[in-house]
């Protein structure tokens, strides 16, 4: 686990678990769908530079056709 600097207000209105692709598009439409400063969204993931992140290493989305 890596360093995490303290924040000084950790209230938040919605809490996200995972910051991968889901996670982050939970987040944004949210953020956007609530209007500006409405709600404080967290987003709590494991591993801040996404190497090891199941996004990052998963190719399940992905199809090569017509090679």
């Amino acid at each position: 686990m890596g360093y995490f600097p303290p924040m000084p207000d950790q209230t938040f209105d919605v809490l996200v678990g995972g910051g991968g692709v889901v996670g982050s598009s939970v987040a944004y439409f949210l953020s956007a769908l609530s209007g500006p400063g409405s709600l404080r969204i967290g987003v709590v993931e494991a591993d801040p530079t996404y190497s090891t992140s199941s996004t990052t290493l998963s190719v399940g989305g992905i199809r090569h056709q017509f090679s």
